[in-house]
């Protein structure tokens, strides 16, 4: 990967991270929520517990938020999350 795209990278996941709030809904591009952050650490999202299908923990890549508002909005539908979530 070339130097400026990993810059690139680095920095907007730095300048999503700090916009995330705990409580934030997080939303898959298809409109579902999935859930509510209940913390950020390194480069993932946590959600909360009680908020997954199977009781589990769950994270979520930075990578694939698209934007930050009220709300934490994913570039990947509920599938595609729910199948590669952690």
């Amino acid at each position: 990967m070339p130097i400026c795209l990993q810059f690139h990278e680095t920095f907007q996941e730095s300048y999503i991270m700090s916009d995330i709030r705990e409580n934030m809904d997080v939303i898959a591009s298809c409109g579902k929520t999935l859930g509510v952050v209940e913390g950020v650490d390194d480069n993932s999202i946590k959600l909360a517990r009680k908020d997954g299908p199977d009781d589990q923990p769950h994270s979520i890549p930075l990578n694939w938020v698209s934007h930050v508002d009220s709300q934490v909005h994913l570039n990947k539908n509920s599938r595609e999350a729910a199948e590669g979530w952690n």
